[in-house]
């Protein structure tokens, strides 16, 4: 976030110890009410103001339009804060509500193993985004120093981009909380509501996070694990082992057959009905064919790929490929089925390319396609098509899907609403299908039965285990430190951190693992046996 270098001469209004500010953000600039045009009304425990007029650049500026701001206090610890604001001549995009009093000194946005973000003097905080990687719920809580911890949440019913930062106010001379409500980038209005959002202190984590479970429950429908019975089966699994394949300059770690005789190997330690095995890169060098997908010839065709399965089955695991998802649709794809409209657009309209990776090590970033937003009709019908063809035709046992996480406050069409229905439609045709997810924030977490997630485990208080399970990424090394076909070849940290007891094992299996690091493979597959689930 960038801070501004003058006093913008925001109105604050004060209760039991926090002061609260507003402003409107429209696609032209940022605006508070004018103090001339204001009228506040107090109680013991309420506060409000209206204000008849806008203005801007620090009170050098009038603008026509009106703002409210009212806040409520529970007496026990919980401040409910409501609003709207309207320019009459600008769009709307943004209502950014800021907060003073709380002494702020970090900023927890996810996981707990996930780094918080400290509040300096000197560097206004990291920015945590919802829905996303950084915050996969609409909620933070915050380090307050010797003060009670305080949490910031959010009770939109509905999906529109939160964002939380704070920083150090050198006018103020405090810190300051920054809760910004960004409007759905589909609706053109000037009048924004701002939904509401709870500001606590001394509340319980578990509580604030209940809070959460509340709305995700009412409002959206979701269903705690328990209650999906086609998920119940993953209470067995031991580990995920996945299978590497080829790499994306075309090097061959493992061919179908010589993954079966892996399978079989892993099967002689740990029995079959544990075991969920993975196979990225399947459909030859990896991200080279999106979405598409194909068996590879090279690494034994069609029939090779079945007999994979098979040998699967046969032994009693399950397994699943990748399926390049919202991470990756190459351009001739989109163009030979007339879907470049369905690229994740940003919020102004400019498509997304998919080159953030050096896969070759020439420094030098790959554009191999675009993001793409599973939320466009004509995309989404021809994902549940390929989907459906993959489990049809090789038996597999569900899909994995790559990247999605992915999402973007879209002008035309929703990536959650797109990701919930492609789900929903696989599911309707294959009921006891996993579908398994990259990472993922939290209303996906009722879509999908497993998540390979980097940062462990997903969601405050471990939110996520209340709706899904969690296996550890992919680029989680194989025996020998090698991450296989992730791009994180060789740095990737291994499985010894925290959190192990609530994470699903994962064994990686790349060309040399059985002939120069089976002991080590051995090793992790006992101590996988022994892993029992703790879900809080």
């Amino acid at each position: 976030m960038n801070t501004l270098g003058y006093d913008f001469k925001d109105s604050w209004i004060t209760l039991h110890g926090l002061s609260f500010a507003l402003r409107l953000g429209t696609t032209e600039n940022i605006y508070a009410p004018d103090g001339a045009k204001i009228s506040v009304l107090r109680d013991t425990d309420r506060i409000s103001y209206r204000a008849s007029g806008l203005q801007w650049a620090g009170g050098q500026k009038a603008a026509e339009g009106e703002m409210a701001l009212s806040v409520s206090y529970d007496g026990k610890g919980t401040f409910t804060v409501t609003g709207h604001a309207e320019h009459t001549a600008q769009r709307g995009r943004s209502l950014v509500l800021l907060v003073r009093g709380l002494r702020l000194q970090t900023l927890i946005g996810d996981s707990e193993n996930m780094p918080v973000t400290e509040v300096s003097k000197f560097r206004h905080s990291q920015a945590f985004s919802w829905p996303g990687r950084t915050a996969t719920m609409p909620l933070v809580f915050m380090n307050c120093g010797t003060a009670p911890e305080a949490f910031a949440l959010s009770r939109d019913k509905q999906v529109r981009r939160k964002v939380f930062a704070a920083h150090y106010d050198h006018i103020l001379r405090e810190p300051v909380l920054v809760l910004s409500h960004q409007e759905d980038a589909r609706v053109n209005t000037r009048r924004l509501e701002l939904p509401p959002w709870e500001i606590g202190r001394g509340v319980a984590r578990a509580e604030a996070v209940k809070r959460r479970f509340d709305d995700l429950e009412k409002n959206f429908g979701m269903k705690p694990f328990e209650k999906h019975p086609e998920r119940q089966w993953l209470s067995d699994l031991k580990a995920v082992v996945n299978l590497h394949g080829v790499h994306w300059t075309g090097h061959v770690y493992r061919t179908y057959f010589q993954q079966a005789e892996a399978l079989r190997k892993v099967c002689e330690i740990l029995p079959g009905k544990h075991i969920l095995a993975f196979l990225p890169a399947w459909e030859g060098p990896y991200y080279h064919q999106s979405p598409e997908m194909r068996p590879s010839e090279e690494l034994g065709g069609a029939g090779g790929l079945k007999a994979l399965v098979k040998t699967a089955h046969d032994l009693g695991a399950r397994i699943i490929p990748m399926l390049d998802g919202p991470n990756l649709a190459d351009e001739a794809f989109l163009q030979r089925h007339g879907l470049m409209d369905a690229r994740l657009k940003s919020p102004e309209g400019d498509p997304r390319i998919q080159n953030w990776v050096d896969w070759n090590g020439d420094l030098l970033y790959e554009k191999m396609g675009w993001l793409v937003n599973f939320g466009h009709p004509g995309f989404n019908r021809k994902m549940v098509e390929i989907t459906t063809d993959l489990i049809s035709a090789y038996g597999f046992d569900g899909i994995f899907l790559d990247g999605a996480i992915r999402w973007e406050n879209c002008p035309d069409y929703s990536p959650y609403e797109g990701m919930r229905d492609w789900a929903r439609a696989v599911q309707k045709r294959f009921p006891d299908a996993l579908l398994m997810g990259e990472d993922g924030y939290d209303l996906l977490w009722n879509e999908f039965g497993l998540f390979a997630t980097f940062m462990q485990p997903l969601g405050l208080e471990n939110a996520m285990l209340r709706y899904t399970r969690q296996s550890w990424y992919l680029a989680y090394p194989a025996p020998g430190g090698s991450g296989g076909i992730h791009e994180q070849a060789w740095y990737s940290a291994t499985a010894d951190g925290k959190m192990k007891e609530y994470i699903i094992p994962t064994v990686s299996i790349v060309g040399d693992t059985l002939e120069k690091h089976f002991d080590e493979l051995k090793a992790q597959l006992q101590e996988a046996a022994k892993w029992e689930l703790k879900t809080r």
